[in-house]
């Protein structure tokens, strides 16, 4: 409701409405602001976000297919998505995401050690539960490995709390909560790899922060990830929920340091490619034309 009284009630303040899209029930709500902004003669900007979008078309074509013809221009922030909108039959360009480049410290990763950091909401669609099995895997060679899981709880953190207490990994494992910017920063810092184990993704913003940290990744090759990263040359793709997979990465790379500063030298270049300085430009190329087209 707040949504539908902004776009009424500041009509006359604004010339574009920009929408995010998602899956599920987040369509109702999208499609309620796509046909206000026809109706009020706004020129309308899609931005495909849900990594489950491939998933939800499949089962829902016609939803979906009559909310992008409403669109005046899509935009996705990689290449994953916006294949599957081209394939439905729409012309699609490709903006990243922005993340500010100066709220990390880029501490390159010449010789790394067992300290992971892995942070998302506790969700089972991430997965938290592999990065505390691989804990669990890696403890046998290093028995002071740790692990920093950060993120809000989405009801299942304490079932990650019980299994790291099951695997007697309460000295191994801690579970900070929420973390505000200046802690998410410090986190980076302290770490030497990153863990993603997402079990769908588009463009996971965290993967893009730690690249702008130095920090060398090891993902599951989910959805829009290996879009974005190459194995073994800005991050290491595994498996999706392949815990001893993922294990074998991390002890690759504290085994290999030249793996781990190349990898902590790429990720920091294609983070680069996410400040604003480089997408300025391109949003501001769409508006323009955007305005031209209204008058």
């Amino acid at each position: 409701m707040d949504i539908v009284w902004t776009i009424l009630s500041r009509m006359r303040r604004y010339d574009i409405v920009m929408l995010d899209i998602y899956s599920g029930r987040s369509m109702i709500v999208q499609y309620a602001v796509a046909i206000m902004a026809k109706l009020t003669g706004k020129k309308l900007i899609m931005f495909l976000h849900g990594g489950n979008l491939p998933v939800y078309s499949k089962e829902h074509p016609n939803t979906v297919n009559r909310l992008f013809k409403m669109a005046d221009f899509i935009g996705a922030p990689s290449e994953y998505l916006a294949g599957f909108a081209r394939n439905l039959g729409f012309k699609v360009s490709v903006i990243p995401n922005v993340i500010e480049m100066s709220d990390y410290n880029y501490i390159q990763r010449e010789k790394v050690g067992p300290k992971l950091f892995w942070m998302r909401n506790f969700h089972p669609i991430w997965n938290p539960l592999m990065a505390i099995r691989v804990v669990d895997i890696l403890k046998k060679d290093y028995p002071d490995i740790k692990l920093v899981m950060g993120g809000p709880d989405k009801g299942f953190r304490a079932e990650c709390e019980n299994l790291a207490k099951k695997l007697n990994l309460e000295n191994n494992i801690s579970f900070p909560g929420f973390l505000d910017k200046e802690n998410k920063r410090q986190c980076f810092d302290k770490a030497d790899i990153y863990l993603n184990t997402n079990k769908i993704d588009n463009t996971p913003l965290a993967l893009i922060e730690a690249s702008a940290s130095g920090l060398p990744i090891v993902s599951t090759n989910v959805g829009g990830v290996p879009f974005l990263f190459s194995d073994g040359q800005n991050a290491l793709l595994v498996e999706s929920d392949n815990a001893q997979q993922m294990a074998e990465a991390v002890k690759r790379l504290i085994e290999n340091p030249g793996l781990a500063q190349k990898l902590s030298e790429s990720g920091r270049n294609f983070a680069l490619t996410y400040s604003w300085d480089n997408v300025r430009e391109q949003w501001k190329a769409v508006f323009d034309k955007l305005l031209i087209l209204k008058h």
